[in-house]
């Protein structure tokens, strides 16, 4: 079993699912701490796409360091690590 974070909202881990036979996918943010999630619906899974999503969550709750998990998937699109790191995000890379 791993440690629970200090506090809430200062790691987090972050997966798609899909894609839907609509063709979304679901991004899904989940608070390490608490376990809340939040789904954010979306049509692409590039790292733009992710990127703006992401932006907006972050910034409602006012953090700048973040430290979570990447999926395999996300970490090993180059592109989204390094927007990702305009966030301060450490990405386990």
């Amino acid at each position: 079993m791993s440690e629970l974070p200090a506090a809430p909202w200062t790691e987090v881990s972050i997966d798609f699912s899909g894609p839907f036979p609509s063709g979304d996918y679901l991004l899904v943010i989940t608070d390490d701490y608490s376990r809340y999630p939040i789904v954010e619906i979306t049509k692409s899974t590039s790292a733009k796409a992710s990127f703006l999503i992401l932006d907006n969550i972050f910034h409602l709750f006012e953090s700048h360091k973040w430290s979570k998990q990447i999926t395999d998937h996300l970490s090993k699109d180059m592109s989204f690590v390094n927007l990702l790191s305009t966030l301060v995000f450490d990405t386990g890379k």
